[in-house]
């Protein structure tokens, strides 16, 4: 897994191209420079009714289709703290994917919203009453210390 190291030392696109390839993953379009969703989808996909019915198109930002769930996960990375309208962008990805990609023998789509900060009292507002699968968590920019990382530990095994 050689193609782990390029991330230290080319830019995240060539990385994730390299990594991809080695996995022997199959790429539908990756951009080297801004593009519109639009012009993407026109190289990517045959132009359907759907298509032609968006007027805007988002994209969620990873896609992966779990073998054993039978089931698309889709992961929204955000740059800001959680705000309601991340998760009704998710919710509107799921959708999507439950309408218009699942098939009839996967099971409905799963959303994972990643934030750099999630007030839990806004998330448990923000879920109520939603019906997709759909969770929302916060991740870190760096690692943490090994100090604090074997205090999490230590207290995480005095738990048990």
């Amino acid at each position: 897994m050689n193609s782990i190291l390029n991330f230290a030392t080319e830019t995240f696109i060539s990385a994730l191209k390299s990594l991809f390839s080695e996995l022997n993953i199959p790429i539908n379009y990756v951009a080297n420079e801004p593009t519109s969703a639009k012009e993407i989808l026109k190289i990517s996909y045959k132009e359907n009714d759907t298509f032609k019915s968006i007027n805007d198109v988002y994209f969620v930002d990873l896609v992966f289709y779990h073998r054993i769930l039978k089931c698309h996960i889709l992961i929204d990375l955000k740059v800001d703290k959680f705000k309601h309208e991340h998760l009704s962008q998710l919710n509107s990805y799921v959708s999507y994917y439950k309408n218009e990609i699942k098939h009839t023998s996967d099971n409905d789509p799963i959303g994972i919203l990643l934030c750099t900060e999630k007030g839990k009292k806004m998330v448990e507002y923000a879920l109520a009453g939603m019906e997709e699968k759909l969770f929302v968590s916060k991740y870190l920019l760096e690692l943490p210390s090994k100090e604090i990382l074997s205090q999490f530990i230590e207290e995480e095994l005095k738990k048990i």
